[in-house]
């Protein structure tokens, strides 16, 4: 088998092992896939420059394309809120972009390409297979997620798993005429397994994906096996308007805030507010408030996680807007793939996508009458389905920022714009190389494989690092955390858990820069209460005022909100204004009784004040609230937020302290 097509089958095999159990990352899985597509592409180019072989054979309009969004992300740096997470954004593209031009010169007839969907759908079935087990309770899923019912999967919920298997439902039909009548029964069973993914996820995302690409696909492919595939463009893309009209019409329909009535809602206002709707809502027009700071360039591919804050706390400070989520934390994605593009590379990246679909458009009308008999177009079809379902799950979800999504999307591209579908004329010119240019990428893909490794190894030490700092054990936590770092160029959510471990040791000078970092790159409502404390602790009440503003504007959840109001009482009593945050725990108190801060907080009032039974009383509150939480948190097993147990013992550890010191 040849070098070149060897990696591309190896990488899709290897797709289930890249989506581990308990990882600590998404970004970590990216950058980990990264590695191991550059490495592979750079061998591919080694073996081509060594053997002589042609080198640069990419289809013009797949190059075109490729090259003009990468030049889009970059020109969104202009005005971006983090640079670095666009240089991040700019290296995955181009790297699903060399998967897609890979699979496209590689394949070049129909038992290739029917090889690597085999690859895929193989893939794809062994991981909803063991997401399929955690449903059933077979397995345990992955920690991270274990609060969610009804069941994880290795791609860290239901929406993602589903959306894996919606994508690759249509083309493992392919599979059906291909090979023997075992592998045959083999590509049936795998759509079957697909299809129970999806109804069983119930995850209404993908599930409307489906329904909408069989609405669209189907007559088309029964039109085709009827013998009248001439109408079938015109029948599929008076299909496509319809839907994106009456698509356009239930989406701002759906955005629109009714007052409360005793009438039933209709039917698509019903299903929108039972999948989290407000939150849609409310992720959907941070979007926009991206796109109207900055609506020529965009703020930066891949900054929608880092502006999310500041853009949610000003939607909070407009009167007209109503209807907004409170959160549970902050979201990394807009559940609308398309906005989130606009949003982060604007009018540039508007004006690109245009003529992205147009030109895609007029690639599928030109190519589709060339295709020479039933089983081709039937082919193309199944592929095209596979991309339609992506796209309508885009409009609700987030499927093209998924790593596993992506790299399948990513090779039903390659296929569609291979040589089994476009002639071999519509290429660029290719040139050979000599074999003693094959030195650098041969060494560059080696350096770049043992990156991969590198970076699996640090997702399992930081993903160990965060099960000792859960269990409280801050020394094991920080040790295991700190081998994460030396090997990880993509740290993800351990930044946090690091800076927390920091903070837990004794080393604010140390945990300072990392939730700096962590809030730069990956904020989260931890992270924003944690810096306020250690700038309160430092005095620089002006610094800790602005993080707590962000917080509350943000509308989060109360848990979060009274961690805020306590630390504003904090800050008050700081400053020498007791009167003030004694009213701000007394009130807090009023609203989270078992807010043991603030009883301690309260005693330490009345300590000043030489009431020594008051704060006692006060000391024994805490600490049987305390020791309640304790026994509460030991028993349940669902999601904490980083470090729950590790703050309540170390508020006992406070609470047994000041007891002593008033008996």
């Amino acid at each position: 088998m040849r070098f070149d097509r060897l990696v591309v089958i190896v990488l899709l095999l290897v797709l289930p092992v890249a989506f581990w159990p308990g990882s600590t990352s998404y970004d970590a899985v990216k950058f980990t896939l990264w590695a191991m597509v550059g490495a592979a592409w750079l061998g591919n180019l080694a073996w081509r420059l060594g053997s002589g072989r042609p080198v640069w054979k990419p289809p013009v309009g797949l190059f075109a394309a490729g090259i003009s969004l990468l030049a889009v992300l970059a020109v969104s740096a202009v005005n971006a809120h983090h640079v670095p997470l666009v240089w991040r954004t700019v290296s995955l593209t181009a790297l699903w972009l060399a998967v897609a031009t890979q699979v496209a010169v590689t394949t070049e007839s129909t038992s290739r390409m029917s090889t690597l969907v085999a690859c895929a759908v193989t893939a794809g079935t062994a991981v909803c297979l063991y997401g399929l087990a955690q449903m059933a309770g077979l397995v345990s899923g992955a920690s991270v997620e274990s609060g969610y019912p009804p069941g994880i999967s290795t791609l860290g919920n239901q929406n993602y798993l589903s959306g894996l298997a919606s994508v690759l439902l249509w083309p493992s039909i392919i599979l059906w005429s291909a090979g023997t009548s075992s592998r045959r029964l083999a590509a049936i069973a795998a759509t079957i397994i697909f299809l129970v993914t999806i109804i069983f996820a119930k995850a209404a995302g993908p599930m409307a994906a489906v329904a909408g690409s069989i609405l669209l696909a189907g007559p088309s492919l029964i039109m085709v096996r009827r013998g009248m595939a001439r109408r079938v463009p015109l029948v599929l893309g008076s299909s496509l308007l319809l839907l994106a009209v009456a698509g356009s019409i239930l989406m701002g329909d759906a955005l629109r805030v009714r007052p409360a009535t005793n009438k039933a809602p209709v039917l698509h206002s019903r299903i929108f507010q039972d999948n989290h709707g407000d939150i849609r809502r409310t992720d959907w027009l941070v979007a926009r408030e991206m796109f109207r700071s900055s609506p020529w360039t965009g703020r930066g591919a891949g900054n929608y996680v880092a502006l999310w804050p500041a853009m949610r706390a000003r939607l909070q400070a407009d009167p007209t807007v109503t209807g907004l989520a409170d959160h549970e934390q902050i979201a990394a994605q807009t559940h609308n793939d398309v906005f989130q593009f606009l949003g982060e590379t604007g009018l540039t990246g508007g004006v690109w996508l245009v003529l992205f679909s147009g030109a895609a458009i007029a690639f599928w009308w030109r190519k589709w009458p060339a295709l020479p008999d039933k089983g081709t177009k039937t082919q193309f079809l199944l592929l095209t389905a596979g991309l339609l379902v992506a796209g309508l799950h885009a409009m609700v979800s987030f499927p093209i920022h998924l790593p596993a999504t992506a790299l399948m999307l990513a090779v039903i591209i390659g296929l569609m714009a291979s040589g089994v579908f476009v002639h071999p004329a519509a290429t660029l010119p290719s040139w050979k190389g000599k074999p003693v240019l094959a030195l650098l990428p041969g060494v560059l893909a080696l350096f770049l494989a043992g990156g991969a490794i590198q970076e699996f190894v640090g997702d399992l030490y930081i993903a160990s690092g965060q099960r000792y700092f859960s269990a409280g054990r801050m020394n094991w936590a920080t040790t295991h955390l700190e081998k994460g770092f030396a090997r990880q160029k993509w740290p993800g959510e351990g930044l946090l858990y690091f800076g927390l471990a920091r903070m837990a040791t004794g080393a604010p000078d140390d945990a300072r820069p990392l939730l700096e970092m962590s809030i730069a790159e990956k904020p989260t409502f931890e992270g924003y209460l944690a810096l306020a404390e250690l700038s309160i602790d430092e005095k620089h009440f002006d610094d800790a005022g602005e993080l707590l503003t962000i917080v509350e504007d943000c509308q989060p959840f109360m848990t979060f909100r009274f961690q805020a109001a306590y630390l504003r009482g904090l800050a008050d009593l700081r400053q020498g204004n007791r009167d003030k945050a004694r009213l701000r725990f007394r009130a807090l108190l009023t609203d989270d009784p078992d807010n043991q801060r603030a009883w301690l907080a309260l005693g330490y009032q009345e300590v000043l004040d030489g009431n020594q039974g008051k704060a006692r009383r006060y000391y024994r509150r805490a600490l049987e609230i305390i020791d309640r939480k304790l026994q509460q948190s030991q028993a349940e097993t669902g999601r904490d937020s980083p470090g729950t147990r590790v703050r309540l013992n170390k508020h006992r550890q406070t609470a047994v302290k000041a007891l002593q010191s008033v008996s």
